[in-house]
């Protein structure tokens, strides 16, 4: 679920947050946590263990991933968007496996995590739940603006060296484009 959940996310949240004329544009995370609401409240859902493995992701009568969407947005809130979409999280689960991968990026077992989603979505009011849905403001941050850190600079060691300090460097997306078109002569 954290995988195919996170992808149909980020689509979810990149489609809504730019201007388009998708004539099909898919809903929005406030539908999908509308949708995953009335779940609970309607058909005895219960998030867990069993969505793990392909086989459980999709329950009777959902879209296949709108759930596990849900619980990335619902880990988000919890923690924040780009901790749950980075890359850097399948490299922590495939280095320690699933459980202890979770618990080490997010301070709770995935059954922990379960457990407060589950209250949280049996508990809460529908405008309650639709309000974790993310501002326009976290998404600015999240979609244009470069990972400034050092924390993945490892994964960069084919770019030449002054390509990987304008990428830690950058403190913002205008930053990071100005500082970019002053070495147009860098080989990516």
């Amino acid at each position: 679920w954290v995988m195919e959940g996170a992808a149909k996310l980020f689509e979810t949240l990149y489609v809504g947050y730019r201007s388009n004329t998708y004539t099909y544009k898919q809903e929005t995370v406030t539908e999908l946590l509308t949708e995953t609401k009335n779940l609970y409240d309607n058909e005895s859902f219960t998030f867990g263990s069993s969505l793990e493995t392909h086989a459980g992701i999709n329950p009777p009568g959902t879209s296949n991933y709108n759930v596990a969407s849900v619980a990335m947005a619902y880990l988000a809130y919890l923690s924040s968007y780009n901790k749950v979409l980075s890359p850097d999280l399948y490299a922590l689960f495939h280095q320690k496996g699933f459980q202890t991968g979770f618990t080490e990026a997010f301070g709770m077992s995935a059954t922990a995590f379960y457990s407060s989603m589950n209250a949280f979505f049996k508990s809460r009011s529908l405008a309650q739940v639709q309000a974790i849905a993310p501002r326009v403001s976290d998404l600015a941050i999240l979609l244009a603006t470069p990972d400034a850190s050092n924390a993945d600079e490892s994964m960069l060691p084919a770019a030449p060296p002054s390509f990987r300090l304008l990428l830690r460097d950058a403190r913002s997306r205008r930053d990071f484009l100005f500082h970019f078109r002053s070495h147009e002569h860098l080989e990516l």
